[in-house]
């Protein structure tokens, strides 16, 4: 909880940096929080490729100075000058380790400031492309925001869905139906019937 709450605070202030540098134009903030959210995205797929690096700037053990050395050599020229020097804030403060979590509170914060929610739909199998606008069409209409969609693969669902976007739940799968259907039969056993569970 305190690493999601330490995430939260520097997320909050990389949002209100761009926001700022951005100016008021709606459509020049979503750009620029775009731009660093794929920025940002990019930088912890790098660090985290190789797991010899990413245990470097995640370890305690290694001193800021050290760190900060090689994001001078490697990253200086390749990042903005916001994510750079973004990333030397966390380095001095041994917060490195945070960027991941960072990221993900970033993402949350950007999408709440550009109108726009992140759905997964779970299915048994891959969503057809008529399946997927005609699902995307009637999620939008729920949020009345732009969505962001993705499918994942779970077979053990059978059939039906399961659409998941933060705490909103809506499950239509066989499985969920089938351990409804089980609850019920169990719940309501006949009177003086013996039942054997398995």
């Amino acid at each position: 909880m305190a690493d999601a709450k330490i995430a939260s605070v520097y997320a909050e202030a990389l949002v209100e940096l761009v926001l700022d540098q951005a100016g008021t134009g709606a459509e020049g903030q979503k750009t620029a929080l775009e731009a660093l959210e794929t920025e940002l995205g990019g930088l912890i797929a790098a660090l985290q490729e190789d797991s010899t690096v990413w245990d470097f700037f995640r370890s305690p053990v290694v001193g800021s100075a050290a760190k900060q050395k090689v994001l001078d050599q490697v990253l200086k020229n390749s990042l903005s000058k916001d994510l750079y020097n973004f990333t030397g804030v966390l380095n001095v403060r041994g917060r490195l380790n945070e960027l991941p979590a960072i990221l993900a509170a970033y993402t949350k914060l950007a999408d709440d400031q550009v109108g726009r929610r992140r759905v997964t739909v779970y299915s048994a199998e891959k969503l057809s492309d008529s399946d997927r606008e005609q699902l995307l069409a009637a999620v939008k209409s729920y949020f009345d925001r732009n969505i962001i969609m993705e499918n994942e693969l779970k077979p053990e669902l059978i059939g039906g869905l399961v659409v998941r976007s933060g705490d909103h739940v809506l499950d239509t799968s066989i499985q969920s139906r089938l351990k409804r259907f089980k609850q019920i039969m169990l719940d309501q056993k006949i009177a003086g019937e013996t039942y054997y569970e398995n």
